[in-house]
């Protein structure tokens, strides 16, 4: 479901958003850097943050609602998925450089190269969600 809402999102908030939306995205990445600099955070609270920001500036209401009625299980979802990294700071780095990639095609305006990243991003979450239940 995160692919299918999450990729178009942000192929359309690469190419719809404003100056504001690259600010606020800017703001949530550094908070998300920031947790996964703390050994002790998750960060599944930023990182939520990060893909509704994503989604808000894609300035389609019903990708925002749909992300939004989903929001438990997303954030179930975060928690589990980074909770996983906790102890092993490099693969937080590695999640922070998925996050830092989406962000530097979305200030681009680069609506390929989001898609692809976001692509990666969430096909690294799937492999950890698919390793909980095997």
């Amino acid at each position: 479901m995160r692919m299918i809402i999450e990729v178009e999102a942000s192929a359309l908030a690469a190419e719809r958003h404003n100056k504001q939306d690259e600010r606020k995205l800017f703001d949530v990445l550094n908070r998300f850097k920031n947790s996964m600099l703390d050994k002790e955070s998750v960060g599944s609270e930023a990182d939520y943050e990060f893909h509704l920001t994503l989604i808000k500036a894609s300035k389609n209401p019903f990708l925002e609602q749909t992300f939004m009625n989903i929001r438990t299980v997303l954030e179930n979802s975060l928690q589990f998925s980074l909770s996983k990294n906790i102890g092993k700071p490099r693969k937080r780095k590695e999640v922070y450089h998925e996050h830092l990639k989406i962000y530097e095609a979305f200030c681009a305006r680069d609506i390929e190269a989001t898609k692809k990243y976001m692509k990666e991003h969430l096909t690294n979450v799937k492999i950890k969600l698919e390793t909980r239940y095997k």
